[in-house]
């Protein structure tokens, strides 16, 4: 579980800090993932 100092929690819609969390690799494979190629 990721846990975020209390700095970054804000109430509202503008946050009044963020936090730079670097690259999230959103290429990752899962166990039982599969994929398909929807070429026309």
């Amino acid at each position: 579980m990721l846990g975020l100092p209390d700095q970054y929690i804000t109430a509202g819609t503008m946050p009044l800090k963020t936090l730079d969390v670097g690259v999230i690799n959103l290429e990752l494979v899962y166990k039982e993932e599969s994929r398909e190629d929807l070429v026309d």
